[in-house]
């Protein structure tokens, strides 16, 4: 039941975030004093092209049962920033905590940089063995140990491709190759608009409202008060009438056939777990202690200095386990000053890596 609740807001909060921090060649208009509308809100956007990024997101889940560690809380974070620089380098940490701990433990950082990414193996391979030895995992420690040493592991383009044409079917890795980022990008954003927008209609007459539109923004609310009725609502509608208007939408772009023909074949799929992902049940809905998800993304500035904002808040208690989460996202189009990435300048190769621990394990 939790979990379905929490699928859902995570696919509403990933419409509403789609809308940010994205790029279009539609020219802007001069906004209009009508009521506005999601359309209007993705016309803000339009053009923009986000030139730093920051954001957080922290996550903690208690009352973990049926686990072979016995941790009951785990506490998760990511964070990251895309600077101003030409290649628009990024970084994001990821670190977690366990428990009762209220400082996070790093995890792994990942670098991405002029089409290579680097891992952050030493932090890896240093919270694998403090993880290890806290929860009393020695049998695995050995495993830790023959581990050969590293700063940074790097993938590049060449290795991406030599990975991709090992583990994955030459058909797909030739579909992704004939992507245009361009047409990828507008299929998406008329997906996310067509679909934001078929909500809100549909949920119009549901209390609390689900999604509020204002002059500068959206807003999502769930609530025990309206998950059900937001259930309802969208059960009620013709989703297979839904779906060819959204297929026929994606017809209309230019070069988008390829993407209209997948979003055809998986038709059939995509309403059935959208038909049993959105079910509530009122009866455990009733027994829940608290379920409050409040979003919002806004978007303010000029063209050439606009900034677009998201937030996220989470609080779920189902009366076994709790789940609080949080997100912040910025994206500006001006470059902030001293906001930048550092490359790693020594790092391992991860098919080099991936030679030298076949060869300790040989040699063991």
């Amino acid at each position: 039941m939790k979990k379905r609740i929490i699928a859902l807001m995570l696919v509403l909060t990933m419409m509403l975030s789609m809308v940010s921090c994205g790029k279009s060649e539609k020219a802007n208009t001069p906004e209009s004093k009508k009521e506005t509308s999601i359309a209007d809100i993705f016309q803000k956007i339009d053009g923009m092209e986000a030139k730093t990024v920051d954001f957080t997101m922290d996550m903690d889940l208690s009352g973990i049962k049926d686990n072979t560690t016995g941790v009951k809380k785990v506490g998760v974070k990511l964070s990251g920033i895309t600077d101003g620089s030409e290649t628009g380098t990024s970084s994001v940490e990821l670190a977690y905590r366990l428990d009762d701990e209220s400082d996070y433990t790093l995890l792994t950082s990942f670098i991405y940089n002029n089409k290579t990414l680097y891992i952050d193996y030493a932090s890896l391979k240093k919270a694998a063995k403090e993880f290890i030895t806290s929860q009393n995992l020695t049998q695995y420690t050995p495993v830790i140990e023959c581990l050969p040493d590293a700063s940074f592991v790097k993938i590049d383009e060449a290795t991406a491709k030599q990975l991709l044409s090992t583990y994955v079917p030459q058909e797909q890795v030739t579909e992704a190759e004939n992507m245009n980022s361009n047409v990828l990008e507008k299929v998406v954003r008329t997906c996310t608009q067509y679909v934001v927008e078929t909500i809100q209609g549909a949920t119009k007459d549901v209390n609390p409202a689900l999604i509020t539109v204002e002059e500068n923004g959206v807003k999502l609310t769930i609530k025990k008060e309206n998950a059900s009725a937001t259930s309802e609502a969208i059960s009620a509608l013709d989703l297979n009438a839904k779906y060819d208007e959204l297929v026929q939408l994606v017809k209309a772009i230019e070069g988008a056939d390829q993407y209209a023909t997948e979003l055809n074949k998986n038709k059939e799929s995509v309403i059935s777990g959208l038909k049993e992902g959105i079910k509530v049940d009122k009866e455990k809905l009733d027994k829940f202690n608290t379920l409050d998800i409040d979003g919002e993304v806004t978007v303010t500035g000029e063209t050439g200095k606009r900034v677009v904002k998201e937030s996220l808040s989470m609080n779920i208690d189902d009366g076994e386990e709790k789940v609080t989460a949080s997100m912040s996202v910025t994206c500006g189009e001006e470059v902030k000053e001293g906001q930048k990435v550092e490359v790693p300048t020594d790092a391992t190769d991860l098919l080099t890596l991936i030679q030298q621990v076949a060869t300790l394990f040989q040699q063991q």
